[in-house]
């Protein structure tokens, strides 16, 4: 996953439990987050902030200290994506969640997909 930190483009990628963000002009490691309880199973950038979901908690880091914590109210959330200032996750009980970023706690719309429909991914618009 590539993201703008700062002024320079880096790359984000995760190696259990922690957040490895690289220089991606020279592929030089530049910083490790912090460790964190759990498997990641997607990130997501914005500015120099990264998201991290694990289990059923996006976890908001911002460098190398936790900012906070979204929680899902649908189950393990697979994967996000940051689309403007807000995070989209999907779950594996079949929902779309989205969070206003920096409003941690619960997500602020929730979108039941039904059992007859899996997700499989979700693409930006871009």
């Amino acid at each position: 996953m590539a993201c703008m930190c700062a002024r320079e483009k880096t790359a984000s990628h995760h190696s259990f439990p922690y957040i490895q963000i690289y220089n991606a002009s020279n592929l030089r490691l530049r910083l490790i987050g912090p460790k964190l309880k759990g498997d990641i199973t997607s990130l997501g950038c914005k500015g120099d902030l990264t998201f991290a979901a694990v289990g059923e908690r996006i976890i908001e880091t911002r460098r190398v200290h936790i900012q906070g914590v979204y929680r899902s109210s649908g189950g393990t959330v697979e994967e996000i994506m940051v689309l403007g200032d807000y995070i989209i996750g999907r779950t594996r009980a079949r929902q779309v969640l989205v969070w206003s970023i920096g409003d941690y706690g619960e997500p602020v719309s929730e979108l039941d997909l039904g059992d007859d429909f899996t997700p499989t991914c979700m693409a930006h618009p871009q």
